[in-house]
């Protein structure tokens, strides 16, 4: 497969639990990372970790990509999960010297536009795998009926409400 295609696993679900994929994830990342070491690219890594699963039988897609709807927007293409494991773990993979508050964020932005309630950020960067996982749990949205996607669920924006714009023909 091409460069930057999506590859997946020809496997059949195993039915596991989002976390107990987790616990699967996390032994392979421990095990990669004894073998490789840190230093590589997230890519080398985002690869091993796949072949690993496939090996052990997991279903894994690589590089799956996702829409992002914002109201009647759609953007087909709007990001891509490093992995998704069994159709039910988003996976995202580091290799930074340390983690940071924004790929929790990413992963938590990603579980939410995917519909994922578990995510799992691997950082591969360190000198070891203490601390370098960290499980992101989206909790379900309230029933209030609003689409978290539809911008009109807000309101008018606060600088808006009270001021008259012009209205403008398309013929001008």
């Amino acid at each position: 497969m091409a460069e930057g295609d999506r590859e997946r696993a020809a496997s059949a679900p195993t039915g596991l639990s989002p976390e107990v994929l987790a616990d699967i994830v996390e032994d392979a990342a421990r095990r990669i990372h004894h073998v490789l070491g840190p230093g590589l690219l997230e890519h080398v890594y985002e690869v091993v970790l796949g072949h690993e699963l496939m090996r052990h039988r997991v279903p894994v897609e690589r590089q799956r990509i996702f829409p992002v709807r914002y109201g009647r927007v759609v953007i087909p293409k709007g990001f891509r999960a490093d992995l998704v494991v069994d159709g039910s773990l988003l996976v995202e993979v580091k290799s930074a010297t340390r983690l940071v508050a924004v790929h929790r964020q990413q992963v938590v932005s990603y579980c939410r536009m995917a519909g994922f309630s578990l995510g799992l950020l691997v950082n591969f960067g360190g000198e070891s795998m203490d601390g370098a996982m960290q499980r992101v749990e989206i909790a379900a949205r309230s029933g209030d009926g609003a689409d978290p996607a539809d911008p009109s669920a807000f309101g008018p924006l606060p600088s808006l409400a009270a001021t008259a714009l012009p209205v403008v023909s398309r013929d001008e």
